[in-house]
């Protein structure tokens, strides 16, 4: 079965709303790919899909679905949520710096 096949084949199953397994692995993996995730972020898929023997098919479909819009909105928004994740964190890290500068049990807005 050629690429382009097997694609169409992922596709009318997530549509009919019926994934087995191994689709729903390939299909996100294809979505993980297109967002840029490295093998280390989703192991156990990728090692399932690497014993199936798809890992090149996935890559060639998630590069292609990469560069598409909903992708690129999808990498948007991963990044902004990421910004905001960090900027809560590095206030986090403020106001346990002050509550130990003020001493136990203390910080500035108390």
């Amino acid at each position: 079965m050629s690429s382009n096949q097997e694609l169409a084949q992922l596709v009318s199953e997530i549509s009919r709303g019926t994934l087995r397994r191994e689709s729903s692995y390939l299909y996100d993996a294809v979505f993980l790919i297109a967002l840029g995730y490295e093998k280390g972020d989703w192991p156990n898929i990728y090692g399932y899909i690497k014993s199936m023997g798809k890992l090149q098919l996935i890559y060639e479909l998630g590069q292609r679905y990469g560069g598409s819009k909903p992708a690129q909105k999808a990498k948007a928004i991963k990044a902004e949520i990421e910004g905001l994740i960090d900027s809560c964190l590095r206030q986090i890290d403020e106001i346990m710096h002050q509550t130990k500068l003020k001493g136990k049990g203390k910080c500035k807005y108390i």
